[in-house]
């Protein structure tokens, strides 16, 4: 009995790591905070691919761009770096947050700088 408790520990603690250590897969914007900053990620919906490809859907001026490219990230420093089609770099702060590790993590993308002047919460694609 004791041997399996410490097998579901194991696998708890290994789904924990392994589950909020990878971006892959689709995710949508679900809010901006505050809705004033809306504009400074135009990034409605993005999935990020295992080999460090990325598709997004973007706004510019009111029209619905698809947008593709490579992202980088940063774990510890909690930096997301995507460089698009375009050849331009675009760096963000980007944690995944996750209640519980059995449940379904958020990513929250934020400005670089000194403070957060806009937050955006990004849920998993349906």
């Amino acid at each position: 009995m004791r041997k399996l408790g410490t097998l579901c520990l194991v696998v708890g603690l290994l789904v924990a790591v392994t589950g909020c250590s990878s971006l892959s897969g689709t995710w949508t914007v679900k809010e901006i905070v505050p809705p004033s900053e809306k504009g400074k990620f135009e990034m409605g919906k993005i999935t990020f691919h295992s080999d460090g490809k990325f598709t997004a859907e973007v706004t510019y001026g009111g029209k619905v761009k698809e947008v593709k490219g490579t992202y980088t990230y940063d774990a510890k420093e909690e930096l997301v770096t995507f460089k698009g089609e375009d050849n331009k770099e675009r760096t963000y702060h980007l944690a995944k947050v996750c209640q519980c590790a059995m449940c379904k993590c958020n990513l929250q993308v934020w400005n670089v700088g000194a403070q957060k002047d806009w937050v955006a919460t990004l849920v998993p694609a349906k």
